[in-house]
């Protein structure tokens, strides 16, 4: 695999335990398109990931009032559940860190079988664990089996959930994030609040190092999916 560029490892590094475990999926899911093939990037924001796809037709889409501001500005423009694209135009979709933040996630699904071709690849990832963010569009959390119910009902075949955390991982990065998720307060206590930051940030390396203990994966940040579309019958 190539290696990753500073933008993408700065990237990460804003939030490793969420982030760091997609390089792998996404790695993969790369590799498994022949050069050339159409994939689009769905919300694709500031598209992180783009370099992972360099021998493939990479089409991003987001919607107008997304709040990133990319160097490359979207290819395409729409929401997740109107994409302005032909039926059956793409052989692949990525779709990270994105279905939480839609109020009609079936719909979005719906639309994904649409523009995939038969035989189409989907990738997903999405939490079950994170704070609000991104508000007001911030909507749902998802368990593997609402994520199953959801692309089966959508005509997915092929469904595979992986959850991409051990439960201390999760734990880990939320509490590395307490700092900031507690915000501060003109009441005369942030500087104990700066304390607690940096004791909470402290305890989270503990914490994750207890990872392989983990014999259950129930408590993960994010799951990642795989799944197509049915193929042609033809």
């Amino acid at each position: 695999m190539p290696e990753l560029s500073d933008a993408l490892k700065h990237f990460i590094a804003g939030s490793p335990r969420a982030r760091g475990p997609h390089i792998a999926f996404l790695q993969s899911a790369a590799a498994e398109l022949a050069e050339g093939s159409r994939l689009l990037d769905v919300g694709a924001g500031d598209a992180p990931y783009r370099e992972l796809f360099a021998h493939l037709e990479y089409v991003t889409c987001d919607w107008e009032n997304t709040q990133y501001t990319p160097d490359v500005p979207s290819d395409l423009s729409g929401r997740a559940d109107s994409i302005p694209a032909p039926d059956s135009s793409f052989d692949a979709i990525l779709n990270t860190q994105v279905l939480e933040h839609v109020p009609e996630p079936g719909l979005v699904l719906d639309e994904f079988s649409r523009v995939l071709r038969p035989g189409g690849v989907l990738w997903i990832t999405a939490p079950l664990v994170w704070y609000l963010h991104e508000e007001p569009h911030d909507y749902y959390r998802f368990t593997p089996h609402g994520l199953r119910y959801l692309l089966e009902k959508a005509q997915f075949i092929n469904v595979e959930i992986t959850p991409l955390n051990d439960a201390f991982a999760t734990v880990a990065q939320l509490m590395a994030d307490l700092g900031w998720m507690m915000g501060r307060h003109p009441d005369g206590h942030d500087a104990s609040r700066e304390v607690i930051a940096g004791t909470m940030a402290a305890m989270a390396e503990v914490v994750a190092n207890f990872g392989p203990y983990d014999a259950q994966w129930i408590f993960p940040i994010n799951y990642a999916v795989r799944a197509t579309t049915v193929p042609s019958q033809s």
